[in-house]
């Protein structure tokens, strides 16, 4: 039986809280190590970042490395499925503000991944960064991917190959997928960027319109 998911009120802002009382959040010291490696990063290497870029998160969580991306000047997009995931994540973008720069551009909408690809905008990448598949054997996953878990439990499974095929219609540049290093290939990707732990499968974007 999933455990319930709650949000609740933590030292810093809103947290997501498991059955036991676990709380997460947007780690924000996390996220100003990440701003501190600048476009040197897996991340930013795999998703070509710069100033201007235009970034589709299509399954943000908590917006960690969609906030990465915004820090380098890349122009986001967050879409969360989840209600109590995507009230966590706007509290922690407010939060994020002074670390990503007052002219940092991020749009919120909640919605399923689908309905947006779907949708007639393109960007020059989409950024796709599933729940990783659960392991049989070896160490748990963090607390913080333990409670994501748990909390997209209540949605939809969406199909991680065809949220590809759907993405690359849309990207103009670049699909970035987000797997375990050492998770199976999904589909085969045109190039990989391999960080400590992750990998981002890299797929050339099809998107000949401007919209």
């Amino acid at each position: 039986m999933t455990k319930a998911v709650t949000v609740g009120e933590g030292i810093d802002g809103l947290e997501l809280r498991d059955g036991e009382g676990r709380g997460v959040a947007l780690d924000l010291t996390d996220l100003a190590r990440r701003v501190r490696e600048g476009r040197s990063s897996a991340i930013a290497r795999a998703c070509g970042a710069r100033a201007g870029l235009t970034v589709l998160d299509a399954m943000a969580g908590l917006a960690l490395d969609g906030l990465t991306l915004a820090a380098l000047g890349c122009h986001l997009t967050l879409i969360e499925a989840v209600a109590d995931v995507y009230r966590v994540m706007v509290d922690g973008v407010e939060r994020a503000q002074p670390l990503i720069g007052a002219n940092a551009i991020v749009a919120t909408r909640r919605a399923d991944a689908r309905q947006v690809l779907a949708e007639s905008t393109r960007f020059d990448v989409v950024y796709l960064d599933p729940i990783f598949p659960t392991r049989h054997k070896g160490a748990l996953p963090q607390k913080r991917a333990q409670v994501l878990a748990m909390a997209a439990a209540v949605a939809p499974t969406i199909a991680v190959d065809e949220l590809i095929a759907a993405s690359v219609r849309v990207a103009r540049e670049r699909v970035v997928l987000k797997r375990r290093a050492r998770d199976p290939v999904i589909l085969e990707p045109d190039w990989t960027i391999t960080g400590n732990r992750v990998r981002f499968d890299v797929y050339r974007g099809r998107a000949l319109v401007q919209t």
